[in-house]
């Protein structure tokens, strides 16, 4: 039994997946597996994971039709073979220590190891990582996973609750079921953590160790894509229901996250994408004012105005934008929130010109 199992999904991302693959052949520790997951690939992303597979004994690449990335991981799932298992995704890369902070805890009795992540400027010839610090001397663990989870972090997009850079039982997976869900096409990987959160006892984690290297190939990264506000609110739906099933667990620190998790990313995802420059003409103003009126007043009536306030993820603008849905002012909310966008474009076309001059 391989200590753990590495899975990557892969869409066509011919560009990116060998420097992928192998940057995980290159890791310290070779106890491991890695299962290719190829979802149906329209370029020569599977010619190219069935070549690497071939030559390294513990890759292998299993083939489907197109189901997906929650569909692809959970057939990989089934397959795993390790003690543990982690994901890889195909447009990104590790470094040769990731597996080490795993190693050092295979005996320590956790189910759940985290560590973290660093981000890799535009992929394009050489480039250059930053030194890895040194990683083992930040240790923190705690057999109150919930809480320590969702104390002192910021509240809408912390890293922790996505899969990059964590690892996993393989058995309390399968003994609880717990895998993806595949009617989501956005926010799986959080619901899957959230999942994983309601069994999980000792929590190791190394918030040093940035070993996981989210990278930019010059183009929309698998994360960064603009979805239909009905994508996001079908994530988030699933994720602040989520949440609620962890409150026993985690009080009113979980009901804090869950709501600055929601308001946070409805106001940043639907509202202020779709009000940019970059991104209005993807809808057409009634439509987004019809949305926002028919299905983000009647979420936030739950929420109490003095339940949001400014955090380090939730600026005072974002605050008020919330405010003014809630209050059903919605032809005033889209304006602030173009203006704000308006603003934010102004300034950063007037930074690019100072750092030319």
């Amino acid at each position: 039994m391989p200590l753990v199992s590495i899975i990557v999904p892969v869409y066509n991302r011919e560009c990116s997946i060998l420097f992928c693959l192998s940057s995980l052949a290159n890791m310290n520790c070779q106890d491991f597996e890695v299962i290719v997951v190829d979802d149906g690939s329209t370029d020569h992303s599977a010619t190219l994971c069935d070549n690497f597979c071939s030559s390294h004994s513990n890759f292998r690449c299993i083939h489907q039709s197109n189901g997906g990335v929650s569909n692809a991981r959970n057939h990989a799932l089934q397959e795993a073979k390790g003690k543990w298992v982690t994901f890889v995704d195909s447009d990104d890369a590790v470094r040769p220590e990731h597996l080490d902070a795993l190693v050092c805890e295979s005996l320590s009795g956790a189910d759940l190891i985290v560590t973290a992540f660093t981000m890799v400027g535009t992929v394009s010839g050489e480039f250059t990582i930053d030194t890895l610090p040194e990683w083992a001397e930040h240790r923190s663990e705690s057999v109150q996973v919930v809480r320590y989870m969702f104390t002192d972090f910021a509240p809408c997009r912390n890293p922790l609750f996505s899969t990059w850079g964590k690892f996993f039982k393989l058995a309390l997976c399968h003994k609880h079921n717990i895998k993806f869900n595949e009617s989501l096409s956005l926010d799986e990987d959080l619901l899957f953590v959230s999942s994983y959160l309601l069994y999980a006892t000792h929590v190791v984690h190394y918030p040093e160790a940035r070993t996981y290297l989210f990278l930019d190939w010059g183009g929309e990264h698998m994360s960064g894509l603009v979805r239909h506000p009905e994508v996001y609110l079908t994530g988030l739906d699933a994720n602040f229901a989520a949440f609620g099933e962890l409150y026993d667990k985690g009080g009113d620190d979980v009901k804090n996250y869950a709501q600055h998790y929601y308001v946070g990313n409805i106001v940043r995802r639907i509202v202020m994408n779709y009000t940019s420059p970059r991104h209005s003409r993807k809808l057409k103003k009634h439509e987004l004012r019809n949305f926002v009126a028919n299905q983000l007043v009647k979420r936030f009536a739950s929420i109490e105005q003095d339940e949001i306030v400014v955090t380090t993820d939730i600026s005072q603008p974002m605050v008020r934008l919330f405010r003014l849905i809630k209050a059903g002012h919605i032809s005033r909310a889209l304006f602030y929130a173009k203006w704000l966008n308006v603003k934010k474009a102004i300034g950063f076309k007037l930074n690019k010109m100072y750092q030319f001059n």
